[in-house]
């Protein structure tokens, strides 16, 4: 096979079969190595599925580096489909090869007034 070279393993025993893109790969390192980048990318991956509009609603864009992958998160907005609740889109992006590893939109359900105050005064009464 013309794309593929032979590595053997630690023991010696095995082949394993490394195919060109691998090689490529690891000749290149991480792909997505810049924040920004992956935070374009992340918006391009909205824009490209619900459009420029749902896009713009979405922006500022912030990303955090989590070693191997970067986790991206959108800014938040009213969402339409849930009768305005509040939501956000997270992106997980794989450095090494940019692959989009989750993609979901969350729904953040608005904290009613004084409800901090209920839940403090039944911790409180469950520590009694």
């Amino acid at each position: 096979m013309e794309n593929e070279m032979n590595s053997s393993d630690d023991d010696g025993n095995q082949k394993r079969v490394w195919t060109r893109d691998e090689i490529l790969m690891s000749m290149l390192g991480d792909m997505i190595v810049s924040r920004d980048f992956a935070q374009d990318y992340a918006d391009l991956l909205i824009k490209h599925r619900h459009g420029e509009e749902q896009a713009a609603r979405y922006r500022p864009w912030t990303a955090e580096d989590k070693g191997k992958t970067w986790e991206v998160t959108s800014g938040v907005a009213a969402d339409e489909d849930e009768d305005g609740a509040p939501s956000i889109y997270r992106v997980t992006i794989a450095k090494q090869d940019g692959r989009i590893l989750m993609y979901k939109q969350e729904t953040r359900m608005p904290v009613v007034h004084g409800i901090a105050e209920i839940i403090r005064s039944a911790k409180k009464k469950e520590e009694r």
